[in-house]
């Protein structure tokens, strides 16, 4: 993708916060005070000219009454008036930025943050079947990612089997697909069977693995056809696995 390609993503978004922005009948000043953002900031962020962390697109999307992948994929529902985005509003979607390229060639225009591929939904429960989906990028904070490989990517939670270490359902995790060795009691992807995939925590016991969970409601699971798919690096809240 070209930088003016990949700018002109930005300045979509920009665009689609003022325009949530004044449906609301929100200056700058009175949204940056929602959000804890200056005016000049949300000034920068409508105009492109920087997005900033993933958690300042997030308040924003929350105090604009929409959803974070709803507001960077263009996902956007009607503004009723109200400050909370209803479900039962149809979605409005375009096609996503193409992933066919590594994320190293992807320059991070956005301030202090790289844009990642969210691709899908892991099972964080009983294994079962991954929901993959078109790929939305987004931004996640370039110092949690030293030393990650460039085909790291991003999949939501589906369950709550981690909920012992913070991480829930729907939030975000962050995986190396080429981070494979197996560190005692780190979180990794799983494929177990043919079709069946989760993510839970691995400790090497012997020449055996013990695939566990940190919610008592989830038993261990067999590790006798177990396949390593990456390593969680980062987890929901932007903190490091």
């Amino acid at each position: 993708m070209s930088d003016d390609a990949l700018n002109s993503k930005l300045s979509d978004l920009g665009a689609r916060i003022k325009d949530l922005r004044l449906s609301l009948g929100y200056t700058q000043e009175e949204l940056g005070k929602k959000v804890g953002m200056s005016a000049q900031k949300i000034s920068n962020i409508e105009r492109g000219y920087t997005i900033g962390f993933v958690d300042d697109i997030g308040q924003l999307a929350k105090a604009l009454g929409t959803h974070l992948e709803d507001l960077i994929s263009n996902r956007k529902p009607p503004i009723t008036g109200s400050s909370q985005a209803t479900d039962n509003n149809q979605a409005i979607t375009v096609p996503a930025i193409s992933s066919s390229k590594p994320i190293s060639d992807f320059k991070p225009h956005v301030i202090g943050a790289v844009l990642l591929p969210k691709r899908g939904k892991i099972p964080a429960g009983t294994p079962q079947e991954m929901f993959e989906e078109t790929p939305v990028f987004i931004p996640v904070p370039e110092t949690l990612l030293i030393g990650a490989s460039s085909d790291t990517y991003l999949l939501e939670v589906a369950g709550n089997s981690l909920s012992g270490d913070g991480i829930y359902d729907g939030q975000l995790m962050v995986v190396d697909p080429n981070d494979k060795n197996i560190i005692n009691h780190k979180i990794y992807i799983l494929k177990i069977k043919e079709n069946e995939y989760v993510a839970r925590h691995i400790e090497r016991r012997g020449n055996k693995l013990r695939i566990y969970s940190t919610n008592d409601n989830y038993r261990d699971l067999d590790s006798g056809q177990v396949e390593v798919l990456g390593r969680v690096r980062v987890k929901g809240n932007w903190d490091r696995c």
